[in-house]
Formats: C-alpha cells, sequence, structure tokens
C-alpha cells in the first residue's frame, strides 16, 4: 500500500512538470518520495498494525469421531461421502440379532422372576409351617430319647422270658424223646415237642436282636445327646435358615421392587440400549468425510473411530495475530474475513473470543525439570464468528482477517482499501 502511494505520489509530480506546472525536478521533489515513504511507515503503518491488525484465518468445524459403542457385522451404510446429513439420520447399521436375542432373554427371565417374586409370601407361609412341624418333630424325638431306657428295660425282661420259654421247651423235648424210645409217647407228639423247641428257640432270637437294637440306639450319642435329638435339631435348623431366607426374600426390595426383578429390569434395560446401539445416528447436522465403512465388515466397540463426522453446527473463523498486534483487541470488535475460496467477496464478522495462550506456554505434567527449548513469539488465535449466520465454509478454507480496533481509527480505511486489494489478488494468486 506504501509503495502505490509512494508511486502515485511520483505520477502526480511527473504530471505537474509535465504540464508546466512545475518547471523542473527540484531537490526538494526528488527527496519528497523517500520523505512520503518515511512518513507512511510512521504515521500509517505502524498505527494500522495496531489500530487494524491483520493475520491468516482458517475455518475450523468440530470433528466427531464415530466409534461404536457395541461389537458386530455391518450390514447397512446408506450414506455418501459429503452428503448433508440431519441430526437423528442413520450412518450405519449393526446386527441387531444377538442383541434382540439377549433382550428376549431378559424378558422372559423378567417374567419368571416377576412369578417367583408372587409365590414369596406363600414360600414364607410354608417355611413357618416346615419350622412348626421339626419343632414338633424335637419334641417327639426327645421323648423317643427319654424312652429309650425303658424300651431297654423292657428288651431285657422280653429276654428272659424267652430264654425261660426256650429251656422249658428243651425240657419237654428231653422227657418227649425217653418217652419215644419206651414207646410211652407217639411220634407225632415227639414232633410237636420239637417243633415248640424251635419256636422258642427264634422267639428267643428275636428278643436278643430286639434288646440289641434297643442298646444301639440307647448307645447312639454325641456329646451325650441321642442322635435322634440331634438329627431333628438339625431339622430344624435347616427349617428356620430356610424360613429366613423365605423372609429375606419377601423383604429384600429397592424402591418398592423384588431385588431380583429389578436386578433383571436392570439388565434388560441395559441390553434394550445396547439393542439401540446397533443403529448408530448423525448426532447433529453435518457430513462424513469419506465413507470407507461398508456392509460386512467387523467393528469392535469402543476401539477405534469408523468415520469422521464434521460438524456443520458450530463454525469458527480463526485468525493468527502476531503477540505485539494483539493488545487493543477486543471481543466483540468488527471484522472483515476474505477467502481464497471466494475471490472478490468479504464477510463480515466481529470478534467472538481472544485466546491468550500458545502451544509453547503449556507445561505438561512431568516429573522432570524444564528442557530448554527456542523461545519464540507464537502468533495468539482469535476466534471471528461471521455476521450472517446462514453463511456456511467448509473446513479448511484459508483467507485473510482484518479486525478494526477502537484505536487508531483512521487507519481502518487503509486496512479496508488494502484488504480488498488482496481479495482481488486471489483471482490470479495461489500463495
Amino acid at each position: 500500500m506504501i509503495l502505490v502511494l509512494v508511486a502515485a505520489w511520483l505520477g502526480f509530480l511527473s504530471l505537474l512538470v509535465r504540464f508546466g506546472i512545475l518547471k523542473s525536478w527540484t531537490r526538494w521533489m526528488k527527496l519528497s518520495p523517500l520523505v512520503m515513504f518515511l512518513a507512511c511507515q510512521i504515521f500509517l503503518l505502524i498505527p494500522m498494525s495496531f489500530g487494524a491488525p491483520s493475520g491468516r484465518a482458517v475455518v475450523m468445524k468440530n470433528t466427531i469421531q464415530i466409534i461404536p459403542s457395541v461389537s458386530g457385522m455391518v450390514i447397512d451404510v446408506p450414506i455418501e461421502s459429503e452428503v448433508e446429513l440431519h441430526k437423528g439420520q442413520v450412518l450405519f447399521t449393526i446386527d441387531p440379532a444377538p442383541y434382540q436375542a439377549e433382550v428376549n432373554r431378559l424378558e422372559a427371565a423378567l417374567k419368571e422372576t416377576q412369578q417367583a417374586a408372587k409365590m414369596l409370601p406363600s414360600d414364607l407361609a410354608a417355611a413357618n409351617a416346615a419350622v412348626l412341624q421339626t419343632e414338633a418333630a424335637l419334641i417327639s424325638a426327645n421323648k423317643q430319647a427319654e424312652s429309650l431306657k425303658v424300651l431297654v428295660d423292657a428288651a431285657d425282661a422280653s429276654v428272659a422270658k424267652q430264654k425261660a420259654q426256650a429251656e422249658l421247651a428243651k425240657a419237654e423235648f428231653g422227657r418227649a424223646k425217653e418217652l419215644a424210645a419206651s414207646k410211652a409217647m407217639t411220634e407225632a407228639e415227639l414232633e410237636a415237642n420239637e417243633r415248640n423247641l424251635a419256636a422258642a428257640k427264634a422267639g428267643l432270637e428275636e428278643a436278643k436282636a430286639k434288646r440289641q437294637q434297643a442298646q444301639l440306639a440307647l448307645d447312639s450319642q454325641i456329646d451325650g445327646v441321642n442322635t435322634i435329638v440331634i438329627q431333628a435339631e438339625e431339622a430344624l435348623q435347616i427349617a428356620q435358615a430356610r424360613r429366613v431366607k423365605a423372609k429375606l426374600a419377601l423383604e429384600s426390595t429397592i424402591n418398592g421392587e423384588d431385588a431380583d426383578v429389578a436386578q433383571i429390569q436392570a439388565q434388560l434395560e441395559l441390553a434394550k440400549i445396547k439393542l439401540s446401539w446397533t443403529s448408530v445416528e448423525a448426532p447433529t447436522t453435518g457430513f462424513v468425510v469419506n465413507v470407507s465403512l461398508q456392509p460386512g465388515a467387523m467393528v469392535l466397540a469402543e476401539k477405534s473411530e469408523v468415520l469422521s463426522f464434521v460438524d456443520e453446527s458450530t463454525q469458527v473463523i480463526g485468525a493468527q495475530i502476531d503477540q505485539i498486534h494483539l493488545r487493543h483487541i477486543e471481543v466483540g470488535q468488527p471484522a472483515e474475513v476474505i477467502f481464497k475460496l471466494y475471490p472478490g467477496k468479504v464477510f463480515e464478522a466481529q470478534v467472538d473470543k481472544v485466546i491468550r495462550a500458545s502451544p509453547s506456554g503449556q507445561v505438561a505434567p512431568s516429573g522432570f525439570a524444564l528442557e530448554s527449548f527456542e523461545i519464540s513469539p507464537d502468533p495468539f488465535w482469535v476466534r471471528l464468528a461471521i455476521k450472517d449466520k446462514s453463511l456456511s465454509f467448509p473446513p479448511g478454507a484459508v483467507g485473510t482477517v482484518a479486525i478494526y480496533t477502537n484505536h487508531y481509527k483512521v487507519s481502518h480505511i487503509f486496512r479496508q482499501l488494502i484488504l480488498r486489494m488482496e481479495n482481488w489478488l486471489n483471482y490470479c494468486r495461489a500463495d
């Protein structure tokens, strides 16, 4: 711009000399371009750098990495690259059959658990009845244990009685043999006495066996407690444990719902959520840069991105401004942006935010001392917003921004001229 002004001044002086207004090139006329150049530097270029700073600009949009939440085989990809999509539109579908089967299984399990929960009151009643029954059995066992000594005594008396009867039958059989030998008793009477002796011996053996059984029952003890009583006590403890379990199951609730039912319901809700995740939808308005995912591909949950989605709902114009020119920039100040993609067009904007930080000033957490590095005045980012909200620019579009601060406002005119000169040069300039 300064060179253009100097050239215009020289052209003006040449016209004055050509038309005779000035007779010839004087010394001050020859020095005037240098004076004008220095004056423009001091009174135009330097104030313009602070009052209307400029810098390179780029369009930035949020990119969402689409990572599937469930694993499976892709069965449908109904989208194309760089085609505008709306929020909720399906990007791709994972085979839902395994997840639908899990939902069906849990729904069946929920019905079964709900039915079992309805039976809990009757289970508790049955457990109470079983406790009462085993308590009665314990009382009976105690009485039976107390009567075992009486049974042994009765068995001893029975053995003595059977022994006496056996000895009497033996004596009668001996006399019968003598009588039969002298022909005083018939053979039939002898056989009858022999049968009586055998019956008496059998009765004696039976009485001995019963006596032994009664004695074993009396002697069957653990730590002084008869095993009949111990068995009854164990049965009572089992019944009481079952009653406690039934009572706890009846009282075990979460927000008024049976615990088992609540657990199955939670599993069912999670299964339904996973089933819904098989249909991956657009998170907002935007487009996919490159659709390389195809049906038949296997995707793994939360492993790596399969699509890169550009969010069209957010658009940021980022400009890099040198630190030395940043001092007067404030939020809300007007700005103008030109893009190489749209030569000849100037877009109105305003300062949205000044990011006063650069990567060189960030210290990462580390157990080591700071390493030495080359320090340079990296430019800071200034975020701009286009005033016309309906305009949408492709991410990565590059251009130039001019910010008009509240200082040195006379320099704004020259910055606008320079910006428009650059804008028209975009028709033929690539860099």
